[in-house]
């Protein structure tokens, strides 16, 4: 019987990590069925779950504690579960500075509002150089919530905190 394994694993980033980790999953039977890798700072991060045959647990932890050059953990979780709510996605960018992201996850969570996936970067902007912060939060919202009052809310939020903010229903 299969079960869900979810596997983090950081270390210095070099070439050759993406396919020797992928290449032990699958000679242990596994399948990779979502994962998000990226360098941060030096070090390349990696998120994936994978489903893998219960009889080839054992072996393939094993396996990662031989892994060279990179800290490997693991859990059994389940398999991704449908979303309840309105998906939808919020766009935020201005200048950077400290709080952004606890400023406006603190609004999301006090109005029951999850976070399921969060990307952020910097970038220059083009014409003077002042470093920006770029973010792209997918959320659900309650099904019983008012999303006009959210997107009122959220230019509050936007002007407390010195950004643009944009707010949009997922299809």
């Amino acid at each position: 019987m299969p079960t869900h394994l979810l596997i983090t694993a950081f270390g210095p980033d070099r070439p050759g990590i993406v396919s020797e980790l992928s290449n032990i999953i699958s000679l242990h039977g596994g399948n990779v069925e979502e994962s998000r890798m990226t360098n941060l700072g030096n070090e390349f991060a990696i998120l994936l779950l994978a489903k893998i045959q219960n009889n080839q647990l054992d072996s393939l932890k094993n396996q990662f504690k031989e892994f060279k050059g990179l800290s490997i953990y693991t859990k059994s979780t389940m398999s991704k579960i449908a979303i309840d709510g309105i998906e939808c996605v919020i766009y935020l960018v201005g200048a950077d500075h400290e709080g952004i992201i606890a400023g406006l996850a603190k609004y999301l969570s006090k109005n029951t509002i999850n976070i399921y996936e969060m990307i952020t970067n910097t970038t220059h902007a083009p014409s003077t150089g002042t470093i920006l912060f770029n973010m792209q939060a997918n959320i659900t919202l309650p099904n019983n919530i008012n999303f006009d009052k959210i997107k009122s809310e959220l230019k509050h939020i936007a002007n407390d905190l010195g950004v643009d903010i944009k707010i949009e229903k997922l299809d």
